[in-house]
C-alpha cells in the first residue's frame, strides 16, 4: 500500500480495504489501522472512526466491512482476511461476500490472507489463470444442486447454535475414542452402521 501512495500516484481515498466478516470487522480494523500507522499511513473504519455518512476521506485510507462497502467503489481494493471465505458453513454467503468485495474495485484488487484457507483461495485463482480466466465446471444434477443448497445455505441463529453443539459433541466423542475411554463396539448397531456409511470404512 505504501507503494500505491508513493509510486503508483494513488491518493488515500483511491484505496479501500474490505473485511469480509462484519462481526469481527471492528477488531480486525483496529489491527490494520495500527499496522498502517506504523508505516506512516492514516486509516479509518468507515462509520466508526469516521463520519457515518461517508466512507472515504482525503488523507486517510478507508476500511469497511462487506455490508458497508456495498454500493461503493475504489480504484484499488484490498480484501483483507480473504481466507475467511475459503470454506466452512454458509459457503454461498461466504463466496457471495468475496465476489461482492472483488467487484468494489474499479481497477485493481488484491486478496490478502494466510493459512490453509488462503492456500485454497490462491489455488483456485491459479487454476483460473491457467485456464486463461475461463470457467469450466460440471453442472450438478437437480438432486445434487438441492443438496448443495441445503449444505451451504445461510443458517438461523438457532441452527448455528445446534450445529455448534453437534460439532462439540463429535469432538468429545473422538477424544473419548482416542483416549481409549470409549469402545466403538459399545455403540448401538444403528449408530455404528451410520458411522460406517459416513466414514466409508468399518466402524464395528
Amino acid at each position: 500500500m505504501l507503494k500505491n501512495l508513493q509510486e503508483d500516484e494513488l491518493e488515500h481515498d483511491d484505496i479501500l480495504i474490505i473485511l469480509p466478516d462484519a462481526i469481527t470487522a471492528k477488531t480486525e480494523a483496529n489491527k490494520i489501522i495500527l499496522a498502517l500507522r506504523g508505516r506512516g499511513i492514516q486509516a479509518h473504519l468507515a462509520g466508526v472512526s469516521s463520519s457515518v455518512d461517508e466512507i472515504f476521506e482525503s488523507n486517510s485510507v478507508a476500511i469497511a466491512h462487506i455490508h458497508r462497502a456495498k454500493g461503493n467503489e475504489a480504484p484499488m481494493v484490498y480484501v483483507a482476511n480473504s481466507d475467511y471465505c475459503a470454506s466452512g458453513p454458509e459457503m454461498i454467503k461466504l463466496r457471495n461476500g468475496l465476489f461482492t468485495a472483488i467487484t468494489r474495485s474499479r481497477a485493481w484488487v488484491r486478496l490478502c490472507g494466510y493459512g490453509v484457507g488462503m492456500d485454497k483461495i490462491k489455488a483456485e485463482f491459479d487454476a483460473l489463470k491457467q485456464q486463461q480466466f475461463s470457467l469450466h465446471f460440471t453442472l450438478p444434477d437437480k438432486p445434487e444442486r438441492q443438496k448443495l443448497r441445503i449444505i451451504n445455505r445461510e443458517r438461523t441463529a438457532s441452527e448455528k447454535a445446534r450445529q455448534k453443539q453437534a460439532t462439540e459433541g463429535v469432538k468429545d466423542f473422538i477424544e473419548l475414542i482416542e483416549k481409549n475411554e470409549m469402545d466403538i463396539s459399545a455403540l448401538p448397531i444403528e449408530v455404528r452402521k451410520i458411522l460406517e456409511q459416513i466414514m466409508g470404512g468399518v466402524a464395528y
